[in-house]
């Protein structure tokens, strides 16, 4: 279950990866190339909502995939 402060809402890696249906690798992978954003706090990872949007928001799709809207 995510983390709420305030209004801000944190997912951990693990958290992330489930709702994403991706690995923890990935997550971890997308981390370390700043392609999402997210904080280190006592050697865990924490991802905000915004972040989340934000990484979907500003990725370009590949070439070799289409957008139909």
């Amino acid at each position: 279950m995510p983390s709420k402060i305030r209004d801000i809402i944190l997912y951990s890696v693990p958290e992330l990866s489930q709702k994403l249906n991706v690995t923890t690798v990935t997550v971890r992978k997308y981390l370390k190339q700043g392609k999402l954003k997210g904080k280190k706090v006592m050697g865990r990872w924490y991802i905000s909502s915004e972040d989340v949007t934000e990484f979907f928001t500003n990725t370009p799709m590949s070439s070799d995939k289409r957008s139909y809207n």
